[in-house]
């Protein structure tokens, strides 16, 4: 998970979605699932793609699931 996080960081101002699905990939093979890393890096990803903090339709969601 460190590693995945460590990834995220640097990873964080991308300008480009393919770069960091790329990534993302070579990093996780087959040792996690698709949903659960969706789950698990959500916010992260929603803020490289944007390079912005979570968009507020958004920011709402997730703290009620928190």
């Amino acid at each position: 998970m460190d590693q995945i996080e460590a990834a995220i960081e640097e990873n964080k101002y991308h300008s480009s979605e393919d770069d960091f699905r790329k990534e993302m990939k070579l990093l996780l093979r087959n040792k996690y699932t698709r949903c659960e890393v969706y789950l698990k890096n959500y916010r992260n990803y929603m803020s490289s793609l944007y390079n912005t903090p979570l968009m507020p339709s958004f920011r709402g969601f997730y703290l009620k699931k928190r």
